[in-house]
């Protein structure tokens, strides 16, 4: 009994030291990531401070645009209140003609008048769908109201209930002045100054390029300051000048 004691021991003693041995050598493993660490983050450093080169400003040939692409206002005229339309070359009230005679058109049949009028607009081709039977100078809601042509938006409203809600807030169409109403002017274009009411659907729109501005140079005003005009409006006015004094974009 004896002896299995002492040679249980004599493991237990050879395990221990064998564990102590194993601890050393990771403790030393662990020192030595330590020291290589440090000098491998400073050559990663020096290598991205010194290995990579500095690119150039891409230079590429600017684009024509219109000058017409630039105007801020709407695109069409809307009638306002009263409506006036061009009659054999002469401005005329709506009420001028339709007081005199009661219009039928029901659509079978070719207009005589406002022959540039094309109806591509929903399933209703019929004037009576937005105008009022008996008074031409008004719109009618669906429910027999009457409003002025200065109010489209709550006819249009009507069928377009998620449009015209993205429209009062500003998600929808153009705002002109300023975003904030307590620096100035805030006016939204209304549906009609955009959209054909015949028509509304759009015809493919080419958008505007990107305005160049690292390819413009200091932007000064007549003061020696920063100017802060539209970089887009900028390039359209001094692309002429650049060309000839040669000048790169």
């Amino acid at each position: 009994m004896e002896h299995e004691s002492g040679r249980v021991e004599q493991e237990r003693g050879k395990d221990a030291a064998g564990g102590r041995g194993s601890g050393i050598e990771a403790e030393e493993r662990v020192k030595i990531f330590g020291w290589l660490v440090g000098p491998g983050f400073v050559l990663l450093a020096l290598g991205m401070v010194f290995g990579l080169s500095s690119g150039d400003v891409p230079s590429a040939e600017s684009p024509s645009v219109s000058a017409t692409a630039l105007v801020a206002g709407p695109l069409r005229e809307s009638l306002k209140d009263p409506p006036m339309t061009e009659i054999g070359g002469i401005e005329q009230r709506c009420i001028s003609c339709h007081q005199l005679f009661e219009s039928l058109w029901d659509g079978s049949k070719p207009l005589r008048q406002h022959m540039d009028v094309q109806i591509k607009h929903g399933v209703d081709g019929s004037c009576y769908g937005c105008h009022s039977r008996e008074n031409r100078e008004k719109l009618e809601l669906k429910g027999g109201e009457l409003v002025s042509f200065t109010e489209v938006a709550r006819l249009c409203g009507e069928c377009h209930g998620p449009v015209l809600r993205d429209w009062q807030r500003g998600t929808h169409g153009k705002t002109l002045g300023y975003w904030d109403a307590n620096l100035g002017e805030v006016r939204r274009l209304g549906c009609t100054e955009c959209h054909d009411p015949h028509s509304p659907a759009y015809e493919g729109i080419i958008p505007l390029p990107g305005p160049h501005t690292l390819r413009m140079g200091e932007r000064l005003n007549e003061h020696g300051g920063e100017s802060n005009r539209n970089p887009l409006r900028y390039w359209q006015e001094n692309k002429g000048h650049k060309a000839e004094s040669g000048g790169s974009h």
